[in-house]
């Protein structure tokens, strides 16, 4: 108890890194997703969720509320102790899962679907599936813009 174990104190091989495997499947599942996708599609599903975070900025501006000025000098606070305590990697590691989450995980299919026109004529489009369950139904797309004043857990209603 109480020693110190980094990883300098093994010698591993790529073959005997234990998560050089599962590193290697994520690599081979990137590569595949990026052949049939292509290089930009994929670029651009990576930074889709700065798209969407930012879009607003430039599309509407205006002025902060006072909630969100509030809610900014409670974050700003909070994430710098992030930073001081934990350091920059876990800065990268959250903003790196909510690329991610909101990036090309399946779960997040919804972003592509919800404003982007696959048929012509129909510029919006919503699920019905069992995702719902988990992603507290925000596969009722059209549904929330017809009735943006009843709450999401009473869309599927």
């Amino acid at each position: 108890m109480g020693q110190h174990v980094s990883r300098t104190d093994f010698e591993w091989t790529e073959n005997q890194e234990p998560h050089a495997p599962r590193r290697n499947e994520i690599l081979a599942m990137y590569l595949e997703i990026k052949r049939m996708f292509g290089g930009g599609k994929l670029l651009w599903l990576n930074l889709q969720p700065l798209f969407y975070a930012l879009r607003p900025i430039f599309t509407r501006p205006r002025s902060p509320t006072k909630l969100e000025l509030f809610n900014t000098v409670v974050q700003l606070p909070f994430n710098f102790a992030v930073f001081y305590f934990l350091g920059a990697k876990s800065w990268v590691y959250m903003l790196g899962g909510s690329l991610l989450a909101m990036g090309v995980h399946p779960v997040a299919g919804h972003f592509i679907s919800d404003h982007y026109m696959f048929k012509k004529g129909f510029k919006t489009y919503s699920y019905y599936g069992p995702l719902n369950w988990i992603t507290f139904n925000v596969g009722y797309h059209n549904e929330h813009h017809d009735f943006p004043a009843v709450p999401d857990s009473r869309l599927p209603q």
